[in-house]
C-alpha cells in the first residue's frame, strides 16, 4: 500500500488511463479552442471522428474526442468533472457527450488487476448500489475493486504496449482531434508494434480473426443479432448526469447523452429531464450495420464510423 501511495502521489486525475493521458496532452499543447467534447467507451473513441462531425453539424461545434476504449460511464462522469476544472476548457466549453452504458464489470478476476478498473472509484458508487436498487452484487464488485485501488501496484508502469505504440497513437490522435479507428490502430500495431516487442499481443488483429471466423461459422446474421441486442443504461449514471447539468458553473454546457451501438432503439432527439439523448432508430441501425461497415462485432471499420459520425451530427441537428 506505502508503496502503490507513493508512486501515485501528485499523478494526475487520469494516471491510469493510457489514451486519455495522451489525448489532454495533445490538447494541453494545442493552440486550437475546442467547444464540443465526447465521452465515452470504443463505441465513441472508435465510432465519432470530429472533424467529420464538424463538417455535418449545423453549429459552429469545434470538436475533440475524449473516448477511450473500456471506459465506463462512471469513468467518463468523473474525467469530466476533472477536465472542467481547468477554467480555459470550462468556460469554452458548449456541448458535451457522454455515452450511457450500462454497468457491467467484467466477470474475469484477473482483470480486477488492471489499474483502469478502480483507480476512479470511490465510496459513493458503493452507497449508490445500495440506496437507489439494493444492487448487493454491483456493491460487492465495487467494494472489491476499491480495494484493490489501496492495496496494488501501479501496473501500468509496465505497459509495453504504451511504449512501443504512444508516439504512432498520439500523431493519429493530434491528426484526427482524438479519433483513431480501429483500422488505423490495426495498422499501427502491426508496423509499429509488434516489431519492437517480443511479448507484444495484437488485440485488434485477434478480434479482427474472430470476427471473421464468426461470420464463416454462422453468418452475418448470427452477429448482426447480437449487435441488435437492446441493453438498457444505468440510472445511477444517469442521476450523476443530471446533477452535473444543475451545476451552477456548467449552465452555459449543453450536456447531451449518447447511447452505445448495442443499446435499444430510441426516437430522435428523446429528451430525459430535459437532457437530449442522441442514439439510432431501428431504421438508422438497419443501414449502417452491414458487413463491409463493421470491423469486428461490436464496431464499426473507418466506412462504417465515417457514416455514424454523419447520422449522429443529423441527429444533433433535429433535437
Amino acid at each position: 500500500m506505502v508503496v502503490n501511495k507513493a508512486i501515485t502521489f501528485k499523478r494526475p486525475y487520469y494516471w491510469a488511463n493510457r489514451i486519455f493521458s495522451l489525448k489532454h496532452d495533445v490538447i494541453k499543447n494545442s493552440d486550437e479552442v475546442y467547444n464540443t467534447y465526447f465521452f465515452g467507451s470504443s463505441h465513441v473513441y472508435r465510432h465519432i471522428d470530429p472533424v467529420k462531425f464538424d463538417l455535418h453539424s449545423n453549429d459552429n461545434t469545434k470538436s475533440f474526442n475524449f473516448a477511450t476504449g473500456s471506459t465506463r460511464s462512471e469513468e467518463s462522469i468523473y474525467l469530466i468533472e476533472n477536465l472542467l476544472k481547468d477554467d480555459k476548457i470550462r468556460l469554452n466549453t458548449k456541448y458535451i457527450f457522454i455515452e450511457l452504458a450500462p454497468i457491467n464489470y467484467t466477470k474475469k478476476v484477473k482483470t480486477y488487476y488492471a489499474s483502469r478498473h478502480w483507480y476512479y472509484l470511490n465510496l459513493e458508487t458503493v452507497w449508490s448500489s445500495l440506496k437507489e436498487k439494493r444492487d448487493f452484487k454491483r456493491a460487492y464488485k465495487t467494494l472489491c475493486l476499491l480495494g484493490l485501488k489501496h492495496i496494488c501496484f501501479n501496473n501500468n508502469l509496465f505497459d509495453r504496449k504504451a511504449k512501443y505504440c504512444n508516439k504512432h497513437i498520439k500523431e493519429e490522435i493530434k491528426l484526427k482531434h482524438g479519433y483513431v479507428s480501429l483500422d488505423t490502430e490495426y495498422k499501427i500495431e502491426i508496423e509499429e508494434c509488434e516489431p519492437h516487442s517480443l511479448s507484444y499481443q495484437n488485440h485488434t488483429l485477434r478480434r479482427r480473426k474472430e470476427f471473421k471466423k464468426l461470420i464463416s461459422q454462422n453468418g452475418f446474421n448470427a452477429v448482426k443479432k447480437d449487435i441488435f441486442y437492446n441493453r438498457d443504461y444505468d440510472s445511477y449514471t444517469l442521476d450523476k448526469i443530471i446533477a452535473l447539468t444543475k451545476n451552477e458553473d456548467l449552465k452555459h454546457i449543453e450536456f447531451i447523452i449518447t447511447m452505445p451501438l448495442k443499446s435499444k432503439s430510441i426516437p430522435i432527439a428523446q429528451k430525459i429531464e430535459g437532457i437530449s439523448l442522441l442514439g439510432l432508430t431501428q431504421n438508422q441501425k438497419e443501414k449502417l450495420v452491414t458487413q463491409n461497415q463493421m470491423f469486428d462485432r461490436g464496431h464499426f471499420n473507418d466506412k462504417g464510423s465515417k457514416k455514424y459520425t454523419q447520422v449522429i451530427a443529423s441527429n444533433f441537428n433535429k433535437r
